[in-house]
């Protein structure tokens, strides 16, 4: 299997918190695509779902994840999805073309086309 892997992507940004319909989120058509380090694969993202834990994290209401308790906007939002390996980094042995679901650290990234995780945090 081999993917063409571009220098940028598509995410989908948490600017402000608030309304998620009224400005909170904001399309980046140009996002760079993460290069994995030691331990790491870069996952093509395939689904990402919108959830109320989702809502409430575009409104700034959800405390499971660091950006909102420090009231950080300019993360890419999205809580859960399933991913495709396309790329390792050293010291992995997780095959390109494994599908998986990321288990993130922030809880949030799964709003965009590539993803940069951890190998043990994949199920």
């Amino acid at each position: 299997m081999t993917t063409t892997i571009p220098a940028t992507q598509k995410a989908l940004e948490i600017v402000s918190f608030g309304d998620p319909l009224k400005g909170a989120l904001r399309l980046n058509p140009s996002a760079s695509v993460p290069k994995p380090g030691p331990g790491q694969v870069l996952l093509q993202m395939r689904y990402a779902c919108l959830n109320p834990a989702d809502v409430f994290v575009v409104q700034g209401l959800y405390p499971g994840v660091a950006a909102v308790r420090e009231r950080r906007t300019g993360f890419v939002g999205g809580l859960e999805g399933v991913g495709q390996v396309v790329a390792q980094g050293p010291a992995t042995s997780l095959p390109v073309g494994t599908r998986v679901v990321p288990e993130l650290s922030d809880r949030t990234g799964c709003w965009q086309q590539y993803l940069v995780v951890d190998e043990n945090c994949l199920h």
